[in-house]
């Protein structure tokens, strides 16, 4: 069910984004795109994989066998794996965002998330 629903999630993303997605060829999103999905990783916009876990971020589950994430870590990577899921491959870019996105530097921990969604991300775009 969860495996179903997360790809629910990318497909949706994808559609809704693939209406208007500049990016040129080194993976990088056009001031325009950059904006959008800034807006709609915020107050319950298509992206915003934060509204749904509040009050349970530090709540820890299972992700593979033997390996273990809190909510928020799993927002972050899922997250990253939906803005490679429409076009943002440049892992340089998807960070970016991400610290304009919550207005500071990325700290170790999130960047860990963010590398492992992008080369989910990268992974299941080359199959």
């Amino acid at each position: 069910m969860k495996k179903l629903l997360f790809v629910v999630l990318v497909f949706l993303s994808t559609y809704v984004f693939g209406q208007d997605i500049a990016i040129d060829t080194a993976g990088k999103p056009s001031p325009a795109l950059r904006s959008k999905i800034l807006k709609e990783s915020k107050n319950s916009g298509k992206l915003d994989m934060w509204t749904p876990i509040q009050g349970h971020e530090t709540d820890g589950i299972q992700i593979a066998p033997g390996v273990f994430a809190t909510k928020r870590e799993v927002a972050i990577i899922k997250w990253a794996y939906n803005l490679v899921a429409i076009g943002i491959t440049n892992k340089k870019e998807v960070i970016s965002i991400y610290a304009e996105l919550i207005a500071r530097d990325v700290n170790s921990s999130e960047l860990k998330c963010l590398n492992y969604g992008y080369d989910q991300g990268i992974k299941r775009a080359h199959k």
